[in-house]
């Protein structure tokens, strides 16, 4: 190698998660303007980088180095306590030399968290011992296993752990390390260290512990330490590296620092050209397996199972049906994906034949072969869709096929893979959480110490946003841009999050992503585990797929599991007819669309939204196709261009269909002369260009990437492909830039119709069986409090009442009881869990139902049901049926579940029960005159314990007259209380139940709330100031706003800066109108309703609207800057349009 004496062999980038900063795009480049041959990755106990960095210094011309810096343990690495006495975990470097070194190094990483996870990834000497093969050592920084023996001053253990590792690795790939970055430590140990690898005869090398690019990253590094440890900068006593010199050095700084040393920098390229690794790319994809069917019969016997399928399904297979199936095959063969539909094909079998709802989304459904398969219902040619969306033989990435499967039963299908391929060739995937803008600010406040509500101020400046960036947001945000310049506070924040920004800041588990492999997987792939979590692979989704390793989606989609539930649901009602199979439904069944034209879609999947339902009241759909257009064309592009406007105008006859070009007709005439779909557009460009099905969908993509060298190709080639088929040059040109136009808004028709279809199934279930669904979906919903609320204000709307929850007629989840009633789950009552709620089911089913406390109590498991559930049940109104009021049964309870598991003990062994009552009296009744004689709880307290106990009202709701108040002027409710940082502004609303009056340290009167509101309770803090102004405020019996700020410090409370009447809420709260509009539902025909309602609602209060959408949010002043009246009407009418809440 010829340039510079030197190259990085310890290198910590950003996967060092919040510690190591080097980004390896700029690492690669700035090795590569030093002239370094090479540059190592050793990250801290992880290989989560390896890919990213092999393929960047790949780019750049430099040879990239595959390492690793491990924590070394003296002892067992699958013991779980400490080592007594001095350091329990030394750091070593390790770099693969070779293929086997590489393969060694994965399995050494993959074992370190698999078996010797205990705070850190461990390596012992074991491990050390069973992949040496192919590695070279580094001794280690200074907090090695070498250094702390020398600093010790125990020389001799020294020179034996050197010559214990040398002999391990063998003296050519065992090295000193030595590093010195001005640290007395380190200049202490650096003579020693020398003088000790000469005496053993082991070479040196010279590193530095590279923990970012540039030596004026020190400062933002520290920030991302503080972040790491949750301390602030002036800390006196936080973590921080003690020197500045941990930065990626120059060669010629490096020959300043081991001048006296030239071996130990000329030694880093003798190990750079010992290390040669090449990443596979190779397809690792594991065979399929079927008992008596051999790998190379594998094509046979998908083909047969194919055509038998569908001539078991169509009967004798017609023309088009069969050249598209060996269209088909023949590609899936030609590129060698018969193993990987063979796969797919055995798990969707699975989870079908155990009753767990499975299907296709995305372009799998445009394939003959998976519906062949069982994949999908959906019959492709009957909705004209185009297999080349999934694959074809001119495209490189491999099919994506994402399969949906019921969520509460997706772990048993990825159990059944796991089992079926091994344990230890399957994994989930690993997803890296990223320092965000708005949490970049929020982090770099709370580091430098500035004011929380300053720090909240400015974060909400920035657009929510997942590719949100703080340069772009100061460029866009003239406010936030005045505010960096004219505060320096705020100009710091700013600064130093922009270094930040992007950084991964933890690892997660990739929620659908499995991957597969032909071998156990810590041979290709490192593999990664937190505690006794979920094994995961060390590479993300996208490393997965470039060093050619299976990856499958197993997604869960919470509409199958309403299906699924529905259909139960009614099949124990009686009401199910012996034909009712979803998968076979009358797709021109006219009530369904009765249902969905009238826009009565809330709860129907994908035509629930505000926007949805009035699009569909224009369009009326009246067929499936009508229906997939709708669920294509709701998305903000098209909503935007005018696209929607003219498909409703066509659809209707209020416009003339007209087609770009007569050869066009057949392709567009489904969509009213509208393109609306990419398949459209693939077509089009094979029909009028000749251009091959699956190049058409590379060029869609070029399009919509603006990739501009690909698409003046693709115009090249479209326009020269055209005129040869016989079109002149202008039509051809006129045809591309139409192209051009629709390609960003059409969209994938095959996951357009798996979508509708689904949504048609679930508009079915609702327009014939509504009790039924809404009770389905309500239950797959407990747990998500606003979910439950939303539809039990729809039952409502249906005419379906929901019964509050009873220990006599209700089961673990919503049921329906009667024509239009439902009974609350017992599983929804907060602190029953599931076998409690067997329990209570299983005594009722055995002795019918209960006739008082006392006999529930006797008859129940106390094991399961405990006294705490017994509590929860009464306070959620499960008893109120049974003999005695509530304060009757709660001054009874604690004597009730003593009694009552004492006579389960008597019964057990043979005595009669405590309560058995005399021949013919009633033992509710003899209880009901046992009960004391108290007092009945007021309407309120029974709201309290209702709230508490379900986190909702069903019977006693003491805001039922405030509802529409309090969510109108409300910023925040108590559910979402935990979720919103510390110091920030809201307004909440609700009853006061409680004042704890208090006295400060200087004895002036302040007092605490607790405050009932639309989700529960949260708690008020009003402080001696506060308490002095609103005492007779929050002293009396009326509903009441809180205006204040969020302290997290001691649980989460609000500290009131004012309290305001409700009945003046709409004056002091009302400051604007502000309307929020998703950008998929902002089309001409909102606007102009919006504005027609604005003008016909004018007065003194601006008017503002959010538009949001893909995570972001636009606000902007509406109209001609004019204001409205903010009154009752006004809000109806917006919510009308926008959806309520809006």
């Amino acid at each position: 190698m010829s340039g510079p004496d030197f190259c990085h062999l310890h290198v910590h980038s950003q996967y060092s998660l919040l510690d190591g900063a080097c980004r390896i795009g700029p690492m690669a480049a700035k090795a590569a303007a030093m002239g370094m041959p090479a540059v190592a990755i050793t990250d801290h106990g992880n290989m989560f980088g390896v890919v990213e960095f092999y393929y960047a210094m790949r780019e750049h011309g430099v040879k990239p180095i595959i390492g690793y810096e491990g924590y070394f343990t003296l002892g067992d690495r699958r013991a779980r306590e400490r080592v007594a006495g001095g350091q329990e975990l030394f750091h070593l470097t390790l770099l693969a030399a070779d293929q086997a070194g590489y393969r060694n190094l994965m399995k050494l990483a993959s074992m370190a968290y698999l078996e010797g996870l205990y705070y850190k990834p461990r390596v012992d000497w074991e491990l050390l011992e069973d992949c040496a093969e192919g590695l070279v050592c580094l001794s280690g920084c200074l907090h090695s296993r070498l250094n702390h023996l020398v600093l010790a001053g125990a020389r001799q253990e020294a020179a034996k752990w050197l010559g214990d590792m040398g002999e391990l690795f063998g003296p050519d790939r065992f090295y000193v390390e030595l590093q010195d970055h001005g640290l007395p430590e380190q200049r202490e140990a650096l003579g020693p260290a020398v003088e000790l690898a000469r005496k053993v005869g082991l070479p040196l090398v010279a590193t530095n512990d590279c923990h970012y690019l540039e030596a004026a990253d020190r400062t933002w590094h520290d920030v991302l330490l503080c972040i790491n440890t949750r301390t602030t900068l002036d800390d006196p006593d936080r973590f921080r590296m003690a020197t500045d010199q941990v930065y990626f050095k120059s060669p010629q700084e490096m020959a300043q620092t081991f001048g006296a040393v030239p071996e130990a920098l000329s030694n880093t390229l003798r190990i750079a050209e010992m290390c040669d690794v090449e990443l596979d790319d190779s397809r690792k994809y594991p065979a399929f397996r079927q008992e008596g069917v051999a790998p190379r019969e594998h094509p046979r016997f998908l083909r047969s199972l194919a055509v038998r399928n569908l001539e078991e399904r169509y009967g004798e297979l017609g023309d088009e049906m069969r050249q598209r199936l060996d269209f088909e095959l023949n590609v899936i063969e030609q590129t060698g994906y018969v193993d990987y539909f063979l796969i797919c094909w055995d798990f969707v079998r699975f989870a079908q034949e155990n009753g767990i709802p499975a299907g296709l989304r995305g372009s799998g459904a445009g394939s003959l072969v998976a519906h062949a398969l069982g994949m999908t219902g959906l019959n492709p040619l009957d909705y004209d869709l185009v297999f080349e969306r999934l694959m074809g033989p001119e495209r490189k990435e491999p099919p994506d096929i994402d399969i949906d499967l019921c969520e509460l039963r997706r772990g048993e299908v990825i159990d059944y893979v796991r089992q079926r391929y091994g344990p230890e060739k399957t994994a989930q995937i690993i997803t890296f959480g990223t320092l965000k803008a708005r949490n970049c600010v929020r982090d770099v406040g709370r580091v430098l110490g500035v004011d929380l509500a300053k720090v909240d101020r400015v974060a909400k400046m920035i657009p929510l946003g997942p590719n949100v960036a703080l340069q772009d947001a100061v460029e866009q945000s003239a406010e936030l841009a005045s505010l960096a310049r004219e505060e320096e506070e705020v100009g710091r924040i700013l600064e130093l999050a922009r270094q930040i920004e992007g950084l991964p800041r933890h690892a997660s588990t990739h929620a659908a992503g499995v991957v597969i492999g032909d071998r156990p997987l810590w041979e290709m792939v490192p593999l990664y585990k937190v505690s006794d979590g979920e094994i995961m692979t060390q590479w993300g989704m996208d490393d997965l797929a470039r060093v050619g390793i299976l990856k499958m989606d197993f997604l869960g989609l919470r509409t199958l599991t309403i299906i699924d539930r529905a259909l139960q649901v009614i099949r124990d009602s009686g009401r199910q007819p012996p034909d009712l199979d979803v998968a076979k439904l009358d797709t021109d069944d006219p009530k369904t669309y009765e249902l969905i034209a009238s826009g009565y879609t809330r709860g129907v999947f994908q035509l629930g939204s505000a926007g949805m339902r009035r699009l569909l009241k224009r369009l009326q759909p009246s067929c499936i196709e009508d229906l997939i257009a709708a669920v294509a064309l709701y998305r903000p592009g098209p909503l935007q261009s005018g696209m929607v406007d003219a498909f409703v105008s066509r659809r209707h006859g209020l416009e003339p269909i007209v087609y770009p070009h007569p050869s066009l007709e057949p392709i567009l005439r489904p969509t009213y002369g509208v393109i609306v779909y990419q398949e459209q557009i693939m077509r089009i460009a094979n029909a009028i260009a000749g251009i091959g099905m699956g190049d058409a969908y590379t060029m869609i993509k070029a399009i919509s990437k603006k990739n501009e060298g690909a698409i003046r190709r693709y115009h090249e080639d479209f326009v020269k492909g055209a005129v040869a088929q016989g079109l002149d040059e202008e039509t051809a040109e006129q045809m591309f830039s139409l192209i051009l136009h629709f390609a960003g808004y059409g969209f994938n028709k095959a996951h357009t119709s798996v979508y509708a279809f689904l949504a048609f199934i679930t508009a079915y279930l609702k327009a014939h069986y509504a009790t039924e669904f809404m009770a389905a979906s309500i239950s797959c919903e407990m747990g998500h409090t606003e979910e439950v609320v939303a539809l039990m204000e729809e039952c409502g709307a249906l005419g379906i009442e929901v019964l509050p929850p009873s220990v006599n007629e209700s089961g673990a989840e919503f049921t329906p009881v009667g024509p239009g009633e439902l009974r609350f789950g017992l599983g929804a009552v907060k602190n029953v869990g599931g076998r409690a709620v067997e329990s209570i089911v299983a005594a009722r089913r055995q002795g019918g139902p209960f006739g008082s406390l006392f006999d529930f109590c006797e008859r129940v498991d106390p094991h399961e049901v405990t006294r705490a559930a017994v509590e929860a049940l009464m306070k959620a109104g499960c008893f109120d049926e049974l003999p005695g009021t509530r304060a009757q049964q709660m001054a009874v309870l604690e004597t009730a579940v003593k009694a009552g598991a004492r006579a389960r003990r008597n019964r057990q062994i043979g005595q009669k029960s405590l309560f058995g009552a005399a021949e013919g009296e009633d033992p509710a009744a003899q209880m009901e005159a046992n009960l004391p004689d108290v007092p009945p709880l007021s309407a309120r307290e029974l709201a309290r314990q209702e709230s508490e106990a379900l986190g909702l009202y069903v019977r006693y709701d003491p805001l039922v007259d405030y509802r529409r108040g309090l969510a109108r002027f409300c910023t925040a409710f108590s559910d979402r209380l935990s979720r919103l940082p510390d110091g920030h502004e809201v307004v909440m609303g609700g009853l006061v139940e409680d004042v704890r009056r208090r006295t400060t340290r200087s004895r002036e009167p302040m007092a605490v709330l607790k405050v009932l509101d639309l989700r529960g309770a949260f708690e008020c803090v009003l402080f001696p100031r506060a308490y002095a102004e609103y005492r007779e405020l929050v002293e009396s019996s009326d509903v009441l706003f809180f205006a204040g700020r969020l302290s997290h410090a001691r649980g989460t409370s609000v500290h009131v800066d004012e309290v305001i009447p409700f009945e003046r809420a709409q004056g002091r709260l009302a400051g604007a109108v502000l309307v929020t509009v998703a950008c998929e539902e902002a089309d001409a025909q909102l606007w102009a309703l919006l504005r027609d309602v604005l003008r016909a609602h004018k007065g003194e209060v601006p008017v503002f609207v959010d538009l949001v959408g893909g995570g972001f949010r636009l606000r902007s002043r509406a109209g001609d800057g004019s204001g409205a009246e903010a009154s009752d009407r006004l809000a109806d009418q917006i919510e009308e349009l926008v959806g309520q809440g809006r």
